[in-house]
């Protein structure tokens, strides 16, 4: 079963790819078809399998030879393992939909952020509107859980960046980073949220010390959130009770 379940992630991570390529680019999600992005040329079905047209064309362009990032690669690998990872979590539920649509929400913000550093509200919202439609129909998560969690944690970072603003005299971190923290409230709980979001900030930390240390001149550039908290709320979502007991015991002892 896990073969398919990873088939079928692989392949919603296909269209992942096709998300992150265009929806900042404001380009419509059906058409055109997929096409290099180089040369123009349209992809054949064959030249388009997920992971294994990659690997066998090695990241390159079956046309012109021009290099395709390994994004493509890495997102639909880690479509696949969210996947099978979400099931052994869920089996085949509801909450296996639900939590399936966060972990797939937060690759695509991820990677947008990193790359183009924004979050499109298109698909905070497009996600929104799913997982709304989701507890609607299955009760998934409590509704009044998930309202203090999208308010708190929204409301909680939102108050962040306005204390980073009034210190830095800059904006340190943009509205994008705080919609995000309330959509995954709305999931998680404000709990389960700002321990995941602290994570990220802790990764971020690490992140940006690395970045200063291998270059000449320190950087003061923009560091986009949304990777790092992504990271911390998937840890959090899947390995957060093994890390609370391990924490308490940590301290106890």
């Amino acid at each position: 079963m896990d073969f398919f379940i990873f088939f079928f992630g692989v392949v919603l991570g296909s269209f992942l790819n096709v998300c992150i390529y265009r929806i900042p680019r404001k380009l419509s999600l059906i058409t055109p078809a997929s096409s290099c992005p180089s040369c123009g040329t349209r992809i054949k079905f064959y030249h388009n399998i997920p992971l294994i047209s990659y690997l066998l064309l090695r990241g390159k362009c079956a046309y012109c030879g021009a290099h395709i990032p390994a994004r493509y690669f890495w997102v639909e690998l880690l479509s696949g393992l969210f996947a099978v990872i979400a099931y052994r979590f869920f089996g085949l539920t509801p909450a296996f939909a639900f939590y399936l649509l966060l972990l797939y929400v937060l690759l695509v913000v991820a990677m947008i952020d990193f790359e183009r550093r924004i979050i499109p509200n298109k698909i905070l919202l497009t996600g929104f509107i799913l997982a709304v439609g989701l507890n609607l129909t299955f009760s998934v998560v409590d509704w009044r859980q998930a309202a203090l969690g999208f308010v708190i944690s929204g409301g909680v970072l939102y108050l962040l960046a306005l204390v980073a603003t009034f210190l830095f005299k800059k904006e340190s971190m943009g509205m994008g980073d705080v919609k995000l923290a309330a959509f995954i409230g709305f999931f998680l709980g404000w709990k389960l949220t700002l321990a995941g979001l602290y994570f990220g900030f802790f990764f971020a930390l690490i992140y940006y010390v690395i970045l200063n240390l291998f270059k000449k001149q320190p950087t003061d550039k923009y560091v986009p959130m949304a990777p790092f908290f992504s990271l911390g709320i998937v840890i959090l979502l899947f390995w957060g009770n093994q890390l609370t007991d391990w924490y308490i015991k940590f301290v106890l002892n």
